[in-house]
């Protein structure tokens, strides 16, 4: 009877342990998850203000380059880090392209 019981407890005891790692794990990723929504929501606010004359091309892409660099938030290297960099170079990239052809534009 002894032996059941002490097997029981270790049984209890690891798929404690098992449930809290697998629980604590699902609270970082959604916590990544959300921080990556975050910055892509500012990245385009800021193309929008750039584009609406709120800010100055200039002041969104510095902005955009300095919002919490890479490994702030999200893991370096990680792959949700990597999509949020790749997300960062492009909307600078559309905003300097927006900024390029209303030079262009003017007389």
């Amino acid at each position: 009877m002894k032996a059941q019981t002490i097997s029981t407890i270790v049984f209890a005891s690891v798929a404690i342990l098992l449930v809290s790692v697998w629980g604590w794990q699902t609270v970082l990723d959604s916590a990544q998850e959300s921080f990556a929504f975050d910055y892509i929501e500012v990245f385009y606010q800021m193309k929008t203000q750039a584009n609406t004359g709120q800010v100055t091309p200039d002041e969104a892409v510095s902005y955009i380059e300095s919002y919490y660099p890479s490994g702030t938030k999200l893991a370096e290297n990680s792959n949700l880090g990597r999509a949020i960099e790749r997300v960062r170079f492009e909307v600078i990239s559309e905003i300097k392209e927006q900024h390029n052809k209303a030079n262009i534009a003017r007389p």
